[in-house]
């Protein structure tokens, strides 16, 4: 997978890990264009999302703060994303705690950004025209705009799901039930057909350091 081995890449992996971050940092800032800002902030959160809690896309299009935004705890607004079992294309439900700097991130579009991009009775996460949702399409192609404009790779949301994979492969090979978990996968051979080899990389440069470690030889100048 093209995508997965650009960010193989540490530098290209702490760049899109610190996007979404410096995105919403950028529409805090913004003071002349207030509704240019609220979709910034908007595709920042998406993006954030789609780090933490993989989903499909179509999942992430439909959030919808009243079935699917679930706040729990105490005071400082803590939240999950829960999607039911109906709603998923494998019928396998998902839950995602998210962590803290993505709560803090979410509350404040919520009050800040949110409000500026549709009605109030509009209760999607991502509002699109009237009361309905963003669409697939459009949430997409800005997602895909921003990373490109950002980082120079082309990463559609699908392929966060893919780069989930092999971030936990990488960190605990063979780890084949943390990915079905992550990603919501109903059947395990599922997550191994379509997931087996990812760690092979990671693997090679492993056993070439130990071929070579004892290696002196330099190249002459």
């Amino acid at each position: 997978m093209t995508v997965v081995r650009q960010f193989k890449d540490p530098r290209n992996r702490e760049r899109l890990k610190a996007l979404a971050g410096q995105l919403f940092d950028e529409a805090l800032a913004e003071r002349d264009a207030p509704i240019q800002a609220a979709v910034k902030a908007e595709i920042a959160l998406a993006i954030q999302i789609l780090l933490v809690a993989p989903m499909r896309l179509a999942n992430l299009a439909a959030l919808n703060l009243e079935e699917n935004v679930v706040r729990v705890g105490g005071l400082e607004p803590t939240y999950h994303l829960v999607i039911p079992p109906e709603e998923v294309k494998n019928e396998e439900p998902l839950e995602y705690p998210l962590p803290k700097p993505v709560n803090q991130m979410l509350g404040r579009y919520l009050a800040v950004f949110r409000p500026r991009l549709c009605r109030q009775e509009n209760t999607w996460l991502f509002p699109g025209a009237l009361n309905g949702h963003k669409t697939k399409g459009t949430l997409s192609g800005q997602i895909i705009d921003h990373i490109v404009k950002a980082l120079g790779i082309r990463v559609t949301p699908h392929q966060f799901r893919h780069l989930a994979a092999a971030f936990i492969l990488e960190k605990d090979p063979a780890n084949y039930e943390f990915v079905r978990r992550v990603l919501g996968h109903k059947n395990l051979q599922t997550t191994i057909n379509f997931y087996v080899g990812l760690e092979t990389v990671d693997a090679v440069r492993k056993f070439s350091t130990m071929v070579l470690e004892d290696v002196t030889w330099k190249l002459a100048s």
